[in-house]
């Protein structure tokens, strides 16, 4: 994952576009980077819940993530 980590941080084109849409509402938001500040990845299989937050921004963030609350 880390390896094709440019897949998991770029917005896709109608995720700007919806970024884009939002700050028109809303001038006071900026949303000027193409890259998500953060990932949360989730996958459920039969016996086996996996989840994964990451913070991509470089600022060190302390959050707590309840993942049940995903599933």
């Amino acid at each position: 994952m880390f390896t094709y980590i440019e897949k998991y941080i770029v917005y896709s084109d109608e995720e700007w576009a919806e970024i884009e849409r939002k700050n028109k509402i809303n001038p006071n938001k900026r949303g000027d980077s193409k890259t998500k500040p953060e990932i949360l990845l989730l996958e459920k299989q039969e016996d086996l819940s996996f989840g994964l937050w990451m913070n991509v921004i470089g600022k060190q963030i302390l959050r707590k993530i309840d993942f049940k609350k995903q599933f």
